[in-house]
């Protein structure tokens, strides 16, 4: 589910697992500009390494990962 928030976008990956979460991310990244923020939360660790390493490797710029009761928000700036 996505959300649009003051100036960042919010995306639900909970419950979804790698590529999923992976594909969704980047689609959802090319629909913003560049600069603007996403933030995205993944509830598994495994999602979590597979989402950090494609958005790294696609350009962008990891802002923030934190955690709260099992679930991971990571904030990602569009770096192209």
């Amino acid at each position: 589910m996505v959300k649009k928030m003051t100036d960042e976008k919010m995306l639900d990956l909970k419950g979804l697992f790698c590529p999923h979460t992976n594909l969704l991310t980047i689609r959802e990244l090319e629909k913003i500009q560049v600069g603007s923020k996403l933030r995205i939360e993944v509830d598994n660790a495994d999602s979590l390494k597979g989402v950090i390493q494609t958005v790294k490797n696609k350009g962008h710029i990891i802002i923030d990962v934190k955690e709260k009761d099992q679930v991971f928000t990571i904030i990602i700036q569009k770096g192209r």
